[in-house]
């Protein structure tokens, strides 16, 4: 997956897309041509320790081993008996895995700061890259996450000679620091998604977006659980890393002038998946799915679009409906950004894992491609199902597949 070819090719994007299947190991790839013609591929990764443990977040990390092609990290919560770990994968050219390496509890490096005893831990459920390898960039400074026990891990690989790169912890948070300390809202789990949505130059902080879909807020019209919150941090890593919190989205549930008041309600699930858009001028949107929201009476999800303002508070809010209203898809899964179209403006790409085929095989997973304009309102927008263009359908892909559970798009 070479992103510096893919930027010289107009209408090429990939995507790489998760697959939450037990059964199904490796990463599936996704080579779109244009929103009307995409060619699928079926590279899996030949390793054990990937998708077949499902769920995480899939993110660039650079082309940390100098070969010409960016890698990704991400996470297999499932494994080590729930303990969970991450793999950093080495891509190909055209994006199968090269090589993979694993950290988890069982690492000495990390080991300290992991309890192999503790099963329900799932280190690695939620990854945010803060800076990526280059030929000039030796070390990668990432974000990890145990959502069940509330704890973010500020982290560094750093390249070895001869040896794959190593992990450093190097900052510990909880649900007791200043950071994530008396959040308005109760949950059994944070950050299970997060991603970068902005720097500030002048301190050399990260804006990082941490989602908690299953977050249940107390209201004056009693408890709306699984309304889910957005958590926005200013993260700076270095040698004594630093977190602050600058807001929560939705501020209340009864705040009338919250831009969110009426539209998040329980069962909403907002903040299962977030992705940055950059806009003409430099215009920078969030984007907050809601998987548990109807539209027009089907259970879909809906995408929420919001201008952050220099405090990073909602300044107005927009509603993408996309594809939420194919009622053959059921809810959005994962989002994901690119400018596929090269017009200056990030498109969004919305996974749908639960989706039929076209043979009507259940769960086997689609995505759609909505092209968005200036004004950030969709002007194009396609949905594939598999198989597509008259590719028979892989052997891999089977009901319950799962396909787009989690996606990234370059």
């Amino acid at each position: 997956m070479n992103t510096r070819i893919i930027k010289q090719t107009i209408s090429t994007i990939s995507l790489l897309i998760g697959v939450a299947s037990a059964d199904i190991p490796g990463l599936f790839v996704v080579q779109q041509a244009n929103i009307a013609d995409p060619v699928l591929l079926t590279n899996r990764n030949p390793t054990k320790g990937i998708s077949e443990f499902g769920g995480s977040d899939i993110r660039s990390i650079g082309d940390f081993n100098l070969d010409g092609v960016d890698d990704i990290i991400t996470g297999a919560r499932k494994s080590f008996q729930d303990s969970g770990s991450i793999i950093l994968v080495s891509l190909n050219s055209d994006g199968s895995a090269k090589s993979t390496a694993v950290y988890s509890a069982s690492d000495n490096a990390i080991s300290g700061f992991l309890d192999p005893n503790f099963i329900f831990e799932k280190f690695g459920d939620g990854i945010a890259a803060l800076t990526r390898f280059s030929p000039s960039q030796n070390c990668a400074d990432i974000i990890i996450s145990s959502a069940v026990v509330k704890k973010l891990y500020g982290a560094t690989l750093c390249r070895e000679s001869g040896a794959n790169p190593k992990l450093t912890i190097q900052s510990v948070i909880d649900s007791a620091s200043s950071a994530l300390n008396g959040l308005p809202f109760t949950t059994s789990q944070i950050a299970s998604t997060m991603t970068v949505v902005d720097t500030i130059s002048a301190t050399g902080e990260f804006i990082v977006a941490l989602g908690a879909s299953n977050a249940s807020w107390a209201s004056q019209n009693g408890t709306k659980s699984n309304a889910g919150a957005v958590v926005l941090l200013a993260v700076k890593p270095g040698a004594s890393w630093s977190w602050r919190r600058l807001s929560v989205l939705p501020s209340s549930l009864d705040n009338s002038l919250d831009p969110l008041y009426g539209e998040v309600n329980a069962g909403s699930y907002f903040g299962t998946s977030i992705t940055s858009l950059r806009g003409a001028n430099g215009a920078k949107r969030l984007a907050v799915l809601s998987s548990g929201e109807n539209f027009n009476g089907k259970a879909g999800g809906r995408v929420h679009l919001f201008d952050l303002n220099s405090a990073y508070q909602i300044g107005s809010r927009s509603v993408l409906p996309g594809t939420n209203n194919l009622s053959i898809t059921g809810a959005a899964s994962s989002l994901s950004s690119t400018d596929f179209n090269h017009d200056g403006i990030s498109d969004i790409v919305i996974g749908y894992c639960l989706a039929p085929d076209t043979g009507y095989n259940t769960q086997v997973g689609g995505y759609a491609i909505a092209a968005l304009d200036q004004n950030w309102q969709a002007i194009d927008s396609k949905f594939f199902r598999i198989p597509t263009n008259g590719i028979a359908t892989a052997p891999e892909f089977l009901s319950s597949s799962k396909i787009g559970y989690k996606i990234l798009s370059v």
